[in-house]
Formats: C-alpha cells, sequence, structure tokens
C-alpha cells in the first residue's frame, strides 16, 4: 500500500513538472530576454535592454528629447538622494539604479564629493548625461544629501518591454541600497529617494517626437532600428537628434 502511495506521489511530482516545462514564453524570448517561472503566475518575457514586444522580437527605436519642447522646457528629472545611520559612521559602499543599470558609490560622504558623485554616474547605462550635487554632510557619521539631475537619456535607450518612459520616469524607477554598508561600523545604514523635480520637463520620444522608426526584428546584433526623417526637419537617422530646417535665403 506505501509502494502505491509512493508510486502516485511520483507521477503527480513528474506531471507537475512536465506542466511547467511545457508552459513557456512566446519563442522563449528569441534568446533577447529571459522567460519568468510559471510558480509566479502567468509566464512572460523580459528583455533584455534595447529590445521589447512580448517576445522581444523587435528592438526599440533610438530616442532623444523632443527638440520642440527642448528649447522652453529647461527642467530636467531630478530626485534627491539621503542617507543615515542609527548610529556611527558611514563606511562601505551602497548601489544606486535606475531603469535597470546600477553603479557602486561610496558610503561615507566626507568621500563621495559632487565631483567624485557625478564621475561615478558616468558608469549609469541608462543616462547619458547625469549631475550629482552633495548638498549637505555629516562630517562625524558621513550620511549625506545629493541632488541627482538626469540631463539626457541615450539616444540607444537602456529600456525594454516592461520598463520605459517618457523622459520623467517614477520615482519608483530609482531604487538604492545600504546592504553593502553593514557590520563595517555603521549600525543601521539606510537610504532613501524622494522626488524633487517632476514637472517642466521635455518629452523623450522615439525619434525626438518628430520622424518614423523603421523598425528591424533580425537577428543580427549590429542591426539597429533607425529613424526616417520627415519632411522640414533635419535629421541623423541613428541619433535622432533634429533640428528645424533653416528657412532658404533668396
Amino acid at each position: 500500500m506505501t509502494a502505491s502511495i509512493s508510486s502516485l506521489l511520483a507521477v503527480l511530482v513528474v506531471c507537475t513538472l512536465l506542466q511547467y516545462v511545457n508552459a513557456d514564453c512566446p519563442n522563449w524570448c528569441n534568446n533577447r530576454g529571459y522567460c519568468t517561472s510559471p510558480i509566479d503566475g502567468d509566464q512572460h518575457c523580459v528583455c533584455d535592454p534595447g529590445f521589447t514586444t512580448e517576445d522581444c522580437s523587435q528592438r526599440i527605436c533610438p530616442k532623444a528629447y523632443d527638440p520642440i519642447q527642448k528649447q522652453t522646457m529647461m527642467a530636467r528629472r531630478t530626485v534627491r538622494l539621503s542617507t543615515g545611520l542609527l548610529s556611527g559612521e558611514m563606511n562601505g559602499r551602497f548601489s544606486f539604479s535606475f531603469s535597470g543599470s546600477s553603479i557602486s558609490l561610496d558610503a561615507n560622504a566626507n568621500r563621495l564629493s559632487s565631483d567624485v558623485c557625478t564621475g561615478q554616474f558616468t558608469q549609469l547605462r541608462s543616462a547619458s548625461d547625469v549631475n550629482c550635487e552633495r548638498e549637505e554632510y555629516d562630517e562625524a557619521t558621513g550620511t549625506g544629501e545629493y541632488l541627482i539631475t538626469i540631463n539626457e537619456y541615450p539616444i540607444m535607450p537602456h529600456e525594454n518591454n516592461v520598463f520605459f518612459h517618457s523622459g520623467n520616469p517614477p520615482i519608483s524607477a530609482f531604487k538604492c541600497n545600504m546592504t553593502d554598508a553593514h557590520g563595517l561600523g555603521a549600525v543601521g545604514p539606510f537610504c532613501s529617494i524622494t522626488d524633487e523635480v517632476t514637472s517642466g520637463i521635455p518629452e523623450y520620444k522615439e525619434c525626438g517626437g518628430h520622424g518614423q522608426c523603421d523598425r528591424i526584428e533580425g537577428t543580427s546584433s549590429t542591426q539597429k532600428n533607425m529613424c526616417i526623417q520627415v519632411p522640414n526637419i533635419l535629421s541623423s537617422l541613428v541619433s535622432c537628434q533634429y533640428q528645424q530646417r533653416a528657412p532658404a535665403l533668396h
């Protein structure tokens, strides 16, 4: 009787595993992302940066600020990064992440000056031009506050089918983690990110909002989607940095 029950349980386990194996993502994400586990719910693709659609078959087009909006809308997305602790002095490092890209920063604000911080942000692939201003810091504890301003986003966007934005990403897209600063002289280190500037920001659009995307679904890693210029607009087919055409001289 016991052997029969054991055999039945074994069959049930195998059937369950086969169900998971047979439940797959569309086209297995075309090897451009990963398929979520069926244990977590409905399976879906999470595409690599630069790819989108449900099966990651399509490349994201080049993006840029709308050049017309950029002439009058001078604000840029800004967040405030604050570090703190319960007691002791900040040591070690902590991470800052945005849109799937992360960088490592010195946890001690005495060493993380504005220049050093701005230099570190050049490694953040989801932004192409970032200014980091250390507003204040405590010499005794090494805690501090920083204003992080994203001046420009990359022309080839670091986005996918799960995360994308139009120049004003939500605060949930920004994260910090103090795990690597624990146990190094700092008791209860923590960090937080809050909104600072969220309005008056030009839109970050495919082809700068002034072109048509010629989408490519090929498999070559060297292929890129191109932006086709529209009438009365001067454009770069790759960068989507547009300027209004100057009137002809007569």
